[in-house]
């Protein structure tokens, strides 16, 4: 199984299912997705202070609905929630709890259940940190090679590098240091 994350649009979305793909990407929140997360009522808590509730939702450019997992995080249980924090949202009322929660949106064609489907895209959100690190730290993206072999092979010697980098660090530094910092 391949899990695809990208742009919430039609032609992704379709060029994804016209392939026979899964996917799970982030919505973009619309004024139809807030008032979903709003009038939400069926969230179910999966883990403290994270709670999980899905629907089904059409953009007017999309031919057919597509299923969306719906996420809200207590920001007093979980402070380093992801998500968008609902006075950001601009469309909950004033007096309401909702300023308590962070919220996010995934896209998904996958049929497993919605817990599932969140884990497996949070699973991949530390690999932009290791992009960033490649890119900032080692510069992956200032070279191009004629060639695209050569530039292929040039990556994946940089990606090594940067993994040999990752263990000597990861190795070099003293585990009471690290038990300590907990």
């Amino acid at each position: 199984m391949s899990v695809w994350t990208a742009d919430f649009s039609k032609r992704i979305l379709d060029f994804l299912e016209y392939k026979d793909l899964h996917y799970i990407i982030a919505c973009r929140f619309n004024n139809r997705i807030k008032y979903n997360l709003i009038h939400e009522q069926s969230w179910v808590e999966v883990a403290n202070g994270l709670e999980i509730s899905e629907t089904t939702y059409q953009v007017n450019s999309w031919d057919k609905p597509r299923r969306i997992i719906m996420v809200r995080q207590e920001i007093e249980k979980r402070p380093n929630a992801a998500g968008k924090q609902a006075r950001q949202l601009k469309l909950f009322e004033d007096g309401n709890d909702f300023g308590k929660y962070r919220y996010s949106c995934l896209v998904t064609n996958l049929r497993l259940p919605a817990k599932i489907v969140y884990d497996s895209y949070r699973g991949r959100a530390d690999s932009e940190n290791r992009i960033k690190e490649l890119k900032y730290d080692i510069s992956i993206d200032d070279f191009a090679s004629d060639n695209f072999w050569a530039t292929e092979a040039c990556g994946n010697i940089i990606v090594m590098a940067y993994n040999f980098m990752s263990l000597f660090r990861h190795l070099s530094i003293p585990m009471k240091f690290i038990s300590n910092s907990r």
